[in-house]
C-alpha cells in the first residue's frame, strides 16, 4: 500500500494469494467480506478494522493453505449476515500468526463462529508468536464448532488449537495495560493509529457531521476526507466536549 484505503462496504473479486502483501504501515477499512480465497502468501505490516464479517467468508481470506503468514498485522472486525468467520473462513492446514492483534465483537451467544476461523478440520493449529487477541465476549471461541461433522466439534478441541505465545483479553483496557512495554514498534505504531478503544463513531459525510450533538464528549473518527463545499446549508455551531481522530484524512 502507499495510502490507506477505504473499502466503503465494497466485496472484492476473490483471488488465491502466494506473494506477499505489505501494508507498509497503511490501513484497509470498510472491508465487506474477504481479501483472498486460498492465502499462502504472507499478509504483513497492515491494518484492517472497521470489517464486517459476513456469511460464510473470512476477513483475509476463505481458507488457508500452505506456507501462509500473518505478520504484524491489527485486526478489528465486527458481525453481518447469520453466519460468521473470523480472520478465515476454513482452516485447511496450520495457521501462522507473528505479532499479530485481533479485536473481535460479537453479539452472538451460540458456538458457530470464531475469531480466528469460522471452522476447522481437526488436529490443525493456530501458531503464534506474540500475539494478542482482545475478545469481549467470552462465549466466542478461536473457531467454530460444527457438530456431526469432520470439523470442530468442542470447546476444549477448538481453544486447544491456540499454541505458542499469545495471550487474550476481556477488554481493550486489560490489553492496553498489560502490553505497554511488550508490542513490537511496528504493531504499536499500528495499533495506535487504527484502534478504537472506545465506542467511536465513524464520520463519512457533512450529514455525519451535522449529527454530532451539543458538548457531546464522544469520541469520532474519520473515514475519508470530507468536502464541507458539499454542504446544502451552513453547520450549526456547537460546542464539542469530545475527541476528533481524523485519521490522516483531511
Amino acid at each position: 500500500l502507499t495510502e490507506d484505503v477505504n473499502l466503503a462496504g465494497e466485496q472484492l473479486e476473490e483471488i488465491s494469494f502466494g506473494a506477499t502483501f505489505d501494508g507498509k504501515g497503511y490501513a484497509i477499512t470498510g472491508l465487506k467480506g474477504q481479501l483472498f480465497n486460498v492465502l499462502t502468501g504472507t499478509i504483513k505490516n497492515v491494518a484492517l478494522f472497521d470489517c464486517i464479517r459476513l456469511y460464510n467468508e473470512g476477513i483475509i481470506a476463505y481458507q488457508t493453505g500452505e506456507g501462509n503468514l500473518i505478520e504484524n498485522v491489527f485486526i478489528s472486525m465486527t458481525d453481518a449476515g447469520k453466519q460468521y468467520s473470523g480472520v478465515f473462513r476454513q482452516i485447511n492446514v496450520d495457521v501462522n500468526f507473528k505479532n499479530v492483534i485481533i479485536v473481535a465483537k460479537t453479539n452472538r451467544d451460540n458456538l458457530d463462529h470464531g475469531y480466528v476461523s469460522g471452522i476447522s478440520f481437526p488436529n490443525r493449529k493456530i501458531i503464534n508468536d506474540n500475539c494478542y487477541f482482545i475478545v469481549e465476549n467470552e462465549d466466542f471461541l478461536p473457531v467454530g464448532l460444527r457438530s456431526g461433522s469432520s470439523f470442530v466439534e468442542n470447546e476444549t478441541d477448538s481453544k486447544a488449537m491456540l499454541s505458542g505465545n499469545y495471550k487474550q483479553y476481556n477488554t481493550v483496557d486489560e490489553f492496553k495495560l498489560d502490553t505497554q512495554k511488550t508490542l513490537s514498534s511496528e504493531l504499536t505504531n499500528l495499533y495506535n493509529k487504527y484502534s478504537l478503544d472506545s465506542e467511536a463513531i465513524a464520520i463519512s459525510s457533512v450529514e455525519d457531521f451535522e449529527k454530532i450533538p451539543a458538548n457531546s464528549a464522544k469520541e469520532y473518527y474519520l473515514t475519508t476526507d470530507i468536502d464541507f463545499e458539499l454542504a446544502t446549508s451552513p453547520l450549526s455551531t456547537v460546542n464539542f466536549a469530545g475527541t476528533l481522530d481524523g485519521r490522516g484524512y483531511a
